[in-house]
């Protein structure tokens, strides 16, 4: 598919020109990513006690956090996506990456259905299992996932092991029940919410609103599809300019950069003085003032502002939007500045809520 394809190139690109990832190994294999600064600890201790996940943020361009397979548990940092809908990671070596041993696991149990998963970061291949989840503080007995023995190049350098789907049932590879619908039981409320707004870490809750990471009132909006994190889309501008009015957009956790039509997006980066290079991605100039991109939403304004769509690189400045031939896509450039609420059932009926951050 094109669109896939253009995509996920450019956000590679992207990510290729901006970072090269150092990773620290220890004795057992296991990697994690050197970083670190002083609110991480405060930030980490308070996400553990509030039956969290920690998601560590890569240069604005990867979010992840960990989970545990298997008994005894198996590690593994995971990119946490609600634009697919299976859990899936890899049962051999890849590069640096964790890998998950069914024959060290005491509560694996097999299944052997073969699947492919396309996603963010190409396509997956591999066969189903089952095992127990461990995620936030919160076991899963017997949950189906995943194992791949084949991936793309894209997963490879990427700094997470697997990837934690968090979309609806019916869009998982396999008629699989997903890990979030199989915890709701054990939920006070049927809601995830993420924070992505610090430099460094971010927070990822099952059943709770976090109020540390948000202030004022939680504006929610329908899901306007029954099998994705769709929402209707009022509008798009830059400045004063129309970019897009009356359309959909898919909010997306596992997208790194806002996706668009191209012919909005070539607007857009005309508005703000952005530059094509290739993919489908842009250049912007790292020094000049930008002009707010306003996104209208359930009838309320959400404020992206010139320093929240520039990336900085090593030598240039990239656009954080990607132009491709499918449906606006909310990445986490956008989800990083709004507190962001995901509920299942509000009277039957998924939305999405979004508040300004503390």
């Amino acid at each position: 598919m094109k669109p896939f394809v253009f995509v996920l190139a450019a956000i590679v690109a992207v990510e290729a020109l901006t970072f090269r990832m150092k990773m620290q190994k220890n004795d057992n294999s296991n990697h994690r990513v050197n970083v670190w600064n002083p609110s991480m600890v405060s930030l980490t201790n308070s996400v553990h006690d509030s039956g969290g996940v920690v998601i560590h943020n890569i240069r604005r361009t990867q979010y992840f956090g960990e989970i545990a397979l298997g008994t005894p548990e198996q590690k593994f940092n995971v990119s946490f996506e609600t634009g697919t809908s299976n859990l899936w990671i890899p049962n051999r070596k890849f590069e640096n990456h964790n890998f998950y041993n069914h024959n060290k696991s005491s509560s694996y149990m097999a299944n052997g259905e073969e699947i492919e998963i396309r996603g963010n970061g190409g396509i997956v291949y591999g066969f189903l299992s089952q095992d127990t989840l461990s995620v936030g503080g919160i076991s899963i007995h017997d949950q189906v996932f995943a194992e791949i023995n084949h991936i793309g190049m894209p997963y490879k350098v990427k700094s997470y092991d697997g990837v934690f789907g968090l979309g609806f049932d019916a869009n998982a590879v396999g008629h699989v029940e997903t890990p979030f619908h199989r915890m709701l039981a054990s939920l006070d409320k049927p809601i995830f919410s993420f924070y992505l707004g610090n430099k460094y870490t971010g927070e990822l809750t099952f059943g709770i609103l976090d109020p540390k990471h948000y202030k004022g009132a939680i504006n929610y909006v329908d899901v306007s599809s029954p099998s994705q994190w769709q929402i209707p889309l009022d509008f798009v501008k830059a400045g004063d300019n129309v970019i897009a009015s009356k359309t959909k957009a898919i909010v997306d956790t596992g997208m790194a950069f806002i996706v668009g039509p191209k012919e909005d997006v070539k607007k857009l980066a005309d508005s703000v003085g952005a530059k094509p290079i290739y993919f489908g991605g842009y250049t912007i100039d790292c020094n000049s003032p930008g002009p707010d991109i306003t996104w209208g939403i359930g009838g309320k304004t959400f404020i992206l502002q010139k320093e929240d769509y520039t990336l900085q690189g090593t030598n240039l400045c990239f656009f954080t939007f990607i132009d491709s031939d499918g449906p606006w896509i909310l990445g986490d450039t956008f989800i990083s500045k709004y507190y962001t609420i995901f509920d299942v059932s509000s009277n039957n009926k998924p939305r999405i809520g979004f508040a300004q951050l503390a």
